[in-house]
């Protein structure tokens, strides 16, 4: 019969065993989608301009400047909150700014993906998962926008999972219990 001791340093492998193929995951993940998909998306240097405009003018362009053909016609600038900061981080770092940028929102993105599994027990599938995620989203791997869309709804998705999952809460959050578990 095994000792305590040994059971304990048996779980303890275990648990390190599956931390490692979760970082591999992880790694897998971020390789694919940082290091073998372009940086620049088609509209960067729009972005850029943009971003240049407002952090000059401290203003949303509301006329369009950019262009040649449409000079100073009306133009509602819906990215108008993430283009001062890909300037910022471009100015300062260049493109190795903005590829920082776009790992850390992926890795990020990891982390609730992660998360959700281990809500159904599933930690040990990441390894196929995370890789599938990243060829899934191939699209929209490149620096832009939807990239912090993408991060919230895995962290929306998280937390209602984590809600909807958990037992009938008590008369405070029986409202949003119902709306999560309907």
């Amino acid at each position: 019969m095994p000792s305590k001791s040994d059971t304990g340093r048996a779980r303890e492998t275990n648990s390190r065993a599956r931390f490692f193929n979760v970082l591999t995951a992880a790694g897998v993940f971020l390789a694919a989608s940082c290091l073998c998909l372009p940086l620049v998306n088609t509209d960067m240097f729009w972005h850029l301009s943009a971003g240049k405009y407002m952090l000059a003018h401290t203003t949303v362009p509301a006329r369009d400047f950019l262009s040649w053909s449409r000079a100073g016609a009306g133009w509602t600038d819906f990215e108008w909150l993430l283009q001062p900061l890909y300037y910022f981080l471009y100015s300062r770092a260049g493109y190795a700014g903005l590829f920082a940028l776009k790992f850390t929102l992926l890795a990020g993105l990891s982390v609730p993906v992660l998360m959700t599994l281990r809500l159904y027990g599933l930690t040990a599938s990441a390894f196929a998962v995370l890789p599938l995620l990243a060829v899934a989203l191939l699209p929209s791997l490149d620096i832009r926008p939807e990239n912090f869309s993408l991060l919230l709804f895995a962290l929306t998705l998280f937390m209602l999972e984590k809600i909807r999952l958990s037992p009938p809460p008590g008369k405070k959050r029986r409202l949003v219990y119902g709306l999560v578990s309907a």
